[in-house]
């Protein structure tokens, strides 16, 4: 299986470079999520995306269903969050958490639409995960390790529609 994934270099992606075999991708070696219109076609071969990379997600996820969705052996793994509906989260309007809660939010709407059809578009929903952006937060956190690792079970079980953890 070929595996490509978004946001490679820090956090879940990074852990998940390390416990997987994939390609993967981020500015740091040419491929803005931001332009993913521009290089998606160059991985129409990939069977899987794990869709990690924080910035622009629904714009890869859509970029992928697009190309996609006339093959039911595809998959993405959306990496969302548990921030769309946390109370305890407290989001300046304007603020990078506020961005980032609207692209959470917008990202798991799409997977939701996306779910009905035939090939396998699923969402993960991680509770606090330490990483660079939750560095300065005091909530209890779990490792990019253990979120990796869960990610990894739901590839061992492909058929898995939906899998939410808040943790």
């Amino acid at each position: 299986m070929k595996i490509l994934l978004t946001g490679h270099t820090s956090g879940i992606g990074a852990s998940l470079n390390t416990l997987i075999s994939c390609k993967g991708i981020s500015r740091s070696n040419g491929y803005d999520t931001s332009n993913v219109s521009e290089w998606c076609n160059k991985f129409v071969d990939y069977d899987l995306l794990i869709n990690n990379a924080p910035h622009n997600q629904l714009g890869v996820l859509e970029s992928f269903f697009d190309l996609w969705s006339d093959n039911s052996n595809k998959q993405i793994i959306n990496i969302g969050s548990y921030i769309i509906d946390h109370p305890r989260i407290n989001v300046e309007k304007d603020s990078l958490y506020w961005r980032y809660r609207i692209d959470k939010i917008a990202l798991a709407e799409a997977c939701k639409k996306m779910s009905h059809y035939s090939w396998c578009c699923q969402l993960i929903n991680f509770g606090p995960v330490d990483t660079p952006m939750t560095s300065n937060s005091d909530f209890d956190k779990i490792s990019a390790l253990d979120a990796a690792r869960a990610v990894t079970m739901l590839l061992q079980n492909r058929k898995m529609k939906r899998l939410d953890y808040f943790i």
